[in-house]
């Protein structure tokens, strides 16, 4: 029987980043094996660099392969598992999809780098919970979320 891949993440209400490929791969009936590893307020980055080379979550252990970032996860999903149908046939649909998801995943760089937010790997959580809501880049990313899903829905549903 194969080994079912792991996907590594952290606490649901406070990693929405482990969260993405977590939703996807189980609104895909993709089988894999959740484990969780909590923010910690003293920090654990340690725990984390145990299964992750970044030291971060969401990380994806397939057997001897290991894929972390969220948009690397659902894609390498994508390509492994081709019965889950993860993007769409047509092209231009496709390619909407993909430049929906790259955004959203980018904003991710630019949030991260702003002081304190790497708390999952400084210990510095407190400060991270409290400030990322504050960020200005947060209603815009979600905005742009849901209005990219709307479109979608439309294009490929309508």
């Amino acid at each position: 029987m194969p080994i079912r891949p792991q996907l590594y993440i952290a606490n649901k209400n406070y990693s929405s980043w482990s969260l993405r490929p977590w939703v996807l791969m189980r609104t895909l009936g993709i089988d894999f094996d959740e484990v969780l590893v909590p923010f910690l307020p003293e920090g654990n980055a340690q725990a984390f660099q145990r299964f992750s080379p970044t030291g971060k979550v969401p990380c994806l252990v397939d057997g001897s392969r290991t894929v972390w970032d969220s948009l690397a996860i659902i894609e390498y999903a994508a390509e492994r598992f081709p019965k889950a149908q993860l993007w769409p046939d047509d092209v231009a649909a496709r390619a909407h999809a993909s430049t929906c998801a790259s955004t959203v995943s980018s904003s991710r760089a630019t949030a991260s780098s702003a002081p304190g937010t790497a708390a999952h790997s400084s210990g510095d959580l407190t400060w991270s919970l409290r400030n990322r809501l504050r960020m200005p880049s947060r209603p815009r990313m979600t905005s742009l979320t849901t209005c990219c899903m709307r479109e979608n829905l439309v294009r490929n549903r309508g």
